[in-house]
């Protein structure tokens, strides 16, 4: 597949992506293997501009800027930009608190990822390119990049997902498990119990735990009244989630692999979290194949630092988000896409089905928008659901609303549900009830209205990934707002 008209040497679009790839992962090898000293992030930008100096040599994507010769201030403007950017990114990194849990590697990560991207998005923008391909290839090696560089338990909530990743990996294996605990080999028992932190001054015991061999391997019984430190109350409760299983398949069957190889308990869960990447990239890069539209919206988003981070983890979203993305690229496919004939579509209507079923009782149903849409595309399609129709729809539930809102408060204002007792002691935030909503409905408006208004920039940011492991890896806020632009610019 050409790229340059002009250009010397090979001319497949595989080769300077390839490059850039593996840079990132020499890159990667160097600051991890050398502790992010200042040395070793020399060398990986040496790495870099070597890497740029064999696309630029071999490659020469500036004879592909000579239609900016007339436009003279535009090549300036867009040199000034990039090095704005590069000075606020190397402030921002050499001021960082050196004790601030892996605080440089976000800025490293993430500028290694836009670059990647920007790269593919720009191949792509001259020639109708594999999308899925190249998403495998690049998250696959972003993936692997933050499965490594993330110790184990240092991603949200992962105790309490390793732990049901586990429960879940007991039933592979035939192990049956008690009704208030877990049975773990002993050294996974113990690494339950301490659950050990690392951060950037302590890397080199994490990588000491890392090469230590097995030792006891005999199962014991982990409970959930076992003599933990107070200060670990947060990360212990509860043992294992009590929700749909199949969302830990993924990690379920690394863990479960890794225990039948008898990898030791660090590397055990580093196998977890692999094989949750690679469920994650089959279902995306699937999704890719079978989207008539938008695939390079999908493309950017799917390689944004919080996916893939939540991919190569034990986090049950990773599952939602990947299966929510596969209904509706089913959907689209199915009454988007082109014409096939009925034998070819009966498969896609039975993966549907599937996907469908299993996102709908997610996180109490609140995924079952995303089941129920393959059916409302369907009756809109057959004529059956007509604009007026929905019109009619919405504006009977406001009226239901507002009759519920007056029956509240007007005739039955004593009517007080039961509100169950809600409290976390590891967060200070508020916490409602379904009932409370149900008692005080108007609040509900005043709780939206204060969360668009004061928290919109917030999730915006963590989505794409402002805010790494226990959001306590910050990432600067200038690529926050790069990768947020690649949103519009993918989707033109």
């Amino acid at each position: 597949m050409k790229i340059f008209k002009n250009g010397s040497g090979p001319q497949n679009i595989l080769f300077p992506v390839l490059i850039n790839i593996a840079g990132c992962a020499i890159s990667m090898a160097i600051t991890g293997l050398m502790n992010y000293s200042l040395i070793s992030i020399a060398l990986a930008a040496l790495v870099f501009l070597i890497c740029q100096g064999i696309i630029f040599t071999v490659f020469r994507p500036l004879n592909d800027l000579h239609e900016l010769r007339g436009h003279w201030f535009i090549l300036p403007a867009i040199l000034l930009v990039l090095l704005r950017t590069l000075l606020t990114l190397a402030q921002y990194y050499f001021r960082m608190d050196s004790a601030q849990s892996y605080g440089k590697l976000g800025v490293l990560l993430t500028v290694m990822m836009f670059y990647g991207i920007g790269v593919f998005l720009y191949f792509s923008l001259r020639k109708n390119v594999s999308f899925e391909k190249y998403f495998i290839l690049q998250a696959l090696i972003f993936g692997t990049a933050l499965n490594m560089a993330f110790p184990v338990n240092e991603i949200a909530d992962e105790p309490q997902h390793m732990r049901t990743a586990y429960h879940f990996s007991n039933q592979l294996l035939g192990i049956k498990d008690e009704n208030d605990g877990v049975y773990m080999r002993a050294d996974d028992a113990t690494y339950a119990m301490s659950y050990p932190s690392y951060d950037l001054r302590d890397f080199n015991q994490y990588l000491d735990d890392l090469k230590a061999p097995l030792k006891n391997k005999e199962l014991i019984l982990v409970t959930d009244n076992l003599d933990y430190s107070p200060t670990l109350e947060w990360a212990r409760r509860p043992l294992v989630f009590k929700t749909e299983l199949y969302q830990y398949f993924a990690p379920a069957l690394g863990i479960a692999v890794g225990r039948l190889l008898n990898f030791n308990t660090i590397t055990m869960y580093l196998t977890g979290r692999l094989f949750s990447l690679l469920f994650y990239i089959l279902l995306i890069a699937v999704s890719l194949k079978l989207l008539p539209v938008g695939k390079s919206l999908l493309y950017t988003i799917s390689l944004f630092p919080m996916c893939l981070q939540l991919a190569a983890s034990f986090s049950r979203d990773t599952f939602r988000i990947a299966g929510a993305v596969l209904v509706v690229a089913l959907t689209l496919n199915l009454f988007w896409g082109e014409e096939n004939p009925n034998k070819k579509k009966i498969p896609l209507i039975i993966a549907l089905i599937i996907s469908a079923g299993l996102v709908l009782p997610l996180r109490t149903f609140v995924y079952s928008m995303f089941a129920v849409l393959p059916l409302f595309v369907y009756f809109y399609r057959k004529k059956w659901l007509t604009d007026k129709m929905i019109i009619i729809t919405a504006f009977s539930i406001a009226a239901l609303v507002l009759i519920a809102i007056f029956l509240k408060y007007v005739v039955f204002p004593g009517n007080i549900v039961e509100e169950p007792q809600i409290n976390a002691l590891w967060m200070d935030d508020i916490k409602y009830s379904k009932q409370y909503f149900i008692n005080h409905p108007l609040d509900m408006l005043s709780i939206l209205r204060n969360t668009f208004w004061v928290k919109t920039v917030w999730y915006i940011d963590t989505m794409i990934g402002s805010s790494l492991g226990w959001l306590d890896t910050p990432v600067p806020d200038v690529l926050v707002r790069i990768f947020f632009c690649l949103i519009p610019a993918a989707a033109a």
